[in-house]
């Protein structure tokens, strides 16, 4: 995957590697540090954890990883965790691409629901009731957003 040209790769890698925040390192941590940097490759990680420990003997880690492919067409990109876990032990890895080297004009995409017909009391309910990661499930927002 990392010897495609111009990518973004983005994902719950389950790797430890002191080069993205972790105290350890371990095979697949290893691996992917030798691969990225042989390919000239960026980690855009800050260090800074992504997954919550979830009992009293593990330690918050950073195994959550953007990588950028060394001819990334975008120069800079900005890389911050979320502080809200959205209920999940994973924080939410927000990458902004800032810049581009190429000018390419785009349609934005349509939308999926038409929010004008959304029942708001509606969806208020069902984040009461199931929470905001349950209630953001497409099953979850038919029954309060209509499809165009």
């Amino acid at each position: 995957m990392l010897e495609r040209p111009n990518h973004i790769l983005v994902g719950d890698l389950n790797a430890h590697s002191p080069a993205w925040g972790n105290g350890k390192s371990d095979w697949a941590g290893q691996t992917i540090e030798k691969l990225t940097l042989d390919l000239g490759h960026m980690i855009e990680n800050t260090g800074e954890p992504t997954r919550l420990a979830t009992t009293a003997n593990q330690k918050h880690t950073a195994i959550d990883l953007t990588i950028t492919s060394s001819d990334f067409t975008y120069p800079v990109v900005q890389w911050e965790v979320f502080e809200d876990s959205l209920g999940s032990d994973h924080l939410p890895c927000i990458s902004t691409l800032i810049g581009s080297n190429n000018k390419i004009e785009t349609q934005p995409p349509s939308l999926m629901f038409n929010t004008k017909k959304a029942d708001w009391a509606e969806f208020q309910k069902l984040l009461n009731d199931v929470g905001p990661t349950r209630a953001m499930q497409p099953p979850a927002l038919r029954k309060c957003i209509k499809r165009n």
